[in-house]
């Protein structure tokens, strides 16, 4: 598993430390569970997307990486994650589940050691499913093939 550290960027000053550390702790065992290199955990605010019907705002919760040196990491990379996150996820916000392909198969020509044969895959799990979502879980990883992917998606959604 390629996840290193993890930095919650709540905006949220609510002080619900537990809650935080739920969604951190259930992120970082989805991301194991898929070999995920990188998460991502939103909230989806309806509030300011035209209420239960509208899309939303997403508010990071939690960010997973394996790039992160130290808590830190480097901001500005995190941020353009993020930003890739939001664009990807946009999809899948009324409860359907996604494994959206995001990047070509490694190369042997690519810096470092090989990841992984196959594309990187977006998996991305909504809660609660089949209506719109409150709480959005993004999990890069490599898959050989599209169904290759979607079974760890649905590995992860216990079917």
């Amino acid at each position: 598993m390629g996840v290193a550290t993890a930095a919650a960027d709540n905006d949220d000053d609510d002080g619900d430390d537990f809650a935080a550390f739920v969604v951190r702790t259930f992120l970082y065992q989805y991301a194991l569970a898929a070999d995920a290199t990188e998460a991502a955990a939103f909230r989806v605010d309806r509030s300011s997307g035209g209420g239960r019907g509208g899309p939303g705002r997403l508010r990071v919760l939690a960010h997973l990486s394996g790039d992160d040196q130290g808590a830190g990491g480097d901001d500005e990379r995190r941020r353009e994650a993020i930003r890739a996150f939001e664009a990807i996820v946009a999809p899948c916000l009324e409860g359907k589940p996604g494994a959206i392909e995001v990047g070509p198969a490694w190369e042997p020509r690519d810096p470092g050691p090989a990841p992984g044969a196959g594309p990187q895959y977006c998996l991305v799990v909504p809660f609660p499913r089949h209506e719109p979502a409150r709480l959005v879980f993004c999990l890069i990883t490599r898959a050989p093939r599209p169904a290759a992917a979607r079974a760890v998606l649905h590995e992860l959604l216990g079917r």
